[in-house]
């Protein structure tokens, strides 16, 4: 059985006849036994045909010189947007430079400066890392390297 929605939904296509032959036959079935769909295909009849004697109006002149006045704005922000970002020859490094700046240079430069402090420990002492002298500023060298 067919809910009174599933017709409502199918009156612009009746009213078109644009459904199938079985489709057509149910909504008619329901129109006739059911007033409030049957109601909301009057109302949808008389929209049609006040839509349909809706007369064509000219717009006033300086509309399309307005219209097209934001169309060439929008096209002038696309050329910019294109300029800076469509050629991939700028599109690529504009976006791999800050993600390496970001992410990758910190890491990098904190592992070098780690790495010459811990050779400076183990020349200053003389000794491996395992060693418990200490070194020259007054640290073991297993604090340094752990």
């Amino acid at each position: 059985m067919i809910n009174c929605k599933e017709i409502e939904n199918n009156l612009p296509l009746y009213l078109d006849n644009s459904l199938s032959r079985v489709d057509k036959q149910t909504v008619e079935e329901h129109l006739k036994s059911c007033p409030q769909c049957a109601k909301a295909f009057a109302q949808l009849q008389k929209t049609e045909k006040l839509v349909n004697n809706l007369t064509e109006i000219d717009p006033p002149p300086w509309f399309k010189q307005k219209i097209m006045a934001k169309v060439r704005e929008e096209s002038e922000k696309k050329n910019l947007v294109q300029k800076w970002f469509y050629p991939l020859q700028i599109k690529i490094p504009v976006q791999i430079l800050p993600q390496y700046l970001l992410l990758c240079w910190p890491f990098t430069y904190t592992g070098q400066e780690r790495a010459s402090e811990r050779g400076r420990a183990f020349i200053s002492t003389g000794a491996g890392y395992g060693s418990p002298k200490k070194s020259i500023e007054g640290t073991k060298n297993e604090d340094i390297s752990g």
